[in-house]
């Protein structure tokens, strides 16, 4: 199974053939560390935003490298969960690069997901 994935290892896969609205209800936002030698440093790499398909329900991560003022202060983002309000968005040039993981023995596909930035959506 895992050697059928590897041709599409390291190739980005845009986010929108995986999910076709491209409208993901926003969880989260924090920030994520730069790794140096496998090892997390104090530099912020940027913003990474957890969201949620509202069709299929997948829940997924997607980093945008480089953002260091998120979309909004994440304590406002709880604000807004917390009054039970639904904050949407959508990513630019999101994609889904594949990798392997090695954990022991096993191996398994990951997925990572990075874009160039986030819109919020605005509800009608």
């Amino acid at each position: 199974e895992v050697m059928k994935m590897t041709k599409f290892i390291n190739k980005g896969i845009p986010l929108k053939t995986l999910y076709k609205d491209g409208t993901f209800i926003l969880l989260s936002i924090s920030e994520y560390k730069e790794y140096k030698d496998g090892k997390p440093t104090n530099n912020v790499a940027g913003q990474k935003y957890e969201v949620v398909d509202p069709l299929s329900y997948d829940k997924i991560v997607v980093k945008i490298p480089g953002q260091m003022t998120p979309l909004f202060p994440p304590e406002v983002l709880a604000g807004l969960r917390e009054n039970g309000e639904k904050v949407l968005v959508e990513f630019v040039n999101a994609i889904d690069k594949l990798y392997l993981r090695r954990d022991g023995s096993s191996i398994s596909v990951e997925d990572s997901f990075s874009a160039e930035d986030v819109l919020l959506v605005e509800q009608s």
